[in-house]
């Protein structure tokens, strides 16, 4: 039924979300650091990590979190467009009911996506960038009214766990994890190719 197909596929974008996520947050402690010492802050001022908190409060963490989907997506592949009548877009005539594939994979070049290229990876995301990047080349879970209709609620599930990760451990690599982040593909989705192996200590 489509609910069972939209929990699963939620489920399934949002563990991809967290392993690729969890090999960042281990291989840059720096960032680490910044993203608990926000997450304490907001729980601080709130008293819980509730939605509201999770949503309106984490602002650095979407950044890391955004930088990963860019950098990692989930889907290998998106699906923007379906017309039921022949289109010209960008001077390209697409058939009736043709479907066009955007690879997700194409856009991870910062020089792609943004104006400038940083030496910070995760500075692409940030308050002060923002307006400067092309909006539709960062597609993790597709654009328009063609893209996934679970992707805010795999955005907000892959927040909180995060948020709950870094406040109550440090993340670190595991001896079996490579330096090299690799990714490879299960149908259409990705996978991290090693593990990911971490190991977390309670702080």
């Amino acid at each position: 039924s489509p609910s069972k197909v939209f929990c699963s596929r939620s489920f399934q974008t949002t563990s991809v979300t967290l392993s690729f996520m969890s090999l960042l947050l281990a291989m840059h402690s720096e960032v680490q650091e910044k993203v608990r010492q926000e997450v304490k802050a907001a729980i601080g001022s709130s008293g819980c990590l509730d939605y509201d908190t999770t949503i309106h409060k984490l602002k650095y963490t979407t950044q890391v979190m955004n930088e990963t989907l860019r950098l990692y997506p989930p889907s290998l592949t998106v699906s923007p467009l379906r017309s039921p009548s022949t289109c010209i877009h960008s001077s390209i005539s697409y058939p009736a009911y043709c479907l066009a594939f955007a690879i997700c994979t194409y856009f991870i070049t910062p020089s792609y996506l943004f104006l400038s290229n940083s030496a910070n990876i995760f500075f692409g995301f940030s308050p002060e960038n923002k307006g400067s990047y092309r909006k539709n080349a960062f597609q993790p879970f597709g654009v328009g009214p063609r893209c996934c209709v679970g992707y805010k609620l795999a955005l907000v599930q892959a927040l909180y766990i995060t948020a709950r990760m870094v406040a109550d451990f440090k993340i670190e690599l595991g001896e079996a994890q490579k330096g090299v982040i690799e990714m490879r593909s299960s149908g259409m989705m990705a996978a991290p190719g090693n593990g990911p192996w971490i190991k977390f200590t309670r702080l």
